[in-house]
């Protein structure tokens, strides 16, 4: 069993605004403490409804509580209109997010004034097909705003976008920062998909406890 941190309880409560609420899972409390300060990679691969969602949204809670200026979490997606139902929970709890977006003059100088919400969601096709966005997230990460990229529903990503997939590994480990790999379920084959293309990155948990 994972005990759950003081701070992760504390923001579980502060944003259900709930005194008494719980985690769901020791592996929601150990994923939440990882994205809070990331140090690592995780490939986590829990139950719909296990509160993946919500650990990121906790995580983008304690940025705006720890005055980190603009840091971000970029959180991407397989579908564009899974956009529209993460950015429907954040103003559930009161915490901003936006799609992230190219600055008015096309420079990354114009995207980090744009995009100021602590949860950035993109599409897996257009992070997968973008230098600019690249640029842009390498960037962040020079100038600490850039906190963390996750890869929601990682295996639809797979299924969905499997050519594109082939160029995230190399992306990632030009920006620098620690992955998310969320997955709700996963088959064998994708598994071993997923290990094959993110072999270069450092740390995985699969099937974390419940």
């Amino acid at each position: 069993m994972i005990p759950p941190s003081p701070l992760g309880i504390k923001l579980l409560r502060e944003t259900l605004d709930q005194p008494d609420a719980e985690f769901n899972s020791a592996a929601q409390c150990f994923v939440l403490d990882q994205l809070i300060k990331p140090v690592m990679n995780v490939f986590s691969i829990l139950p719909t409804a296990s509160g993946k969602t919500l650990s990121y949204i906790l995580t983008a809670r304690y940025l705006q509580q720890r005055s980190f200026g603009s840091a971000f979490i970029v959180v991407v997606v397989p579908f564009t209109h899974l956009i529209t139902d993460i950015m429907h929970r954040c103003k559930q709890f009161k915490v901003p997010a936006g799609q992230l977006e190219y600055g008015c003059d096309g420079t990354v100088q114009g995207m980090l004034d744009r995009n100021v919400s602590p949860i950035l969601l993109i599409s897996a096709d257009k992070f997968a097909t973008s230098d600019t966005i690249e640029e842009f997230l390498r960037v962040s990460k020079e100038k600490q705003r850039l906190h963390c990229i996750i890869f929601d529903e990682v295996h639809a990503i797979l299924e969905s976008h499997r050519r594109k997939l082939l160029s995230l590994p190399s992306r990632i480990v030009r920006v620098g920062v620690p992955v998310f790999l969320n997955s709700g379920t996963v088959t064998p084959s994708n598994e071993a998909t997923i290990r094959d293309l993110f072999g270069e990155l450092t740390s995985f948990h699969l099937n974390l406890p419940r």
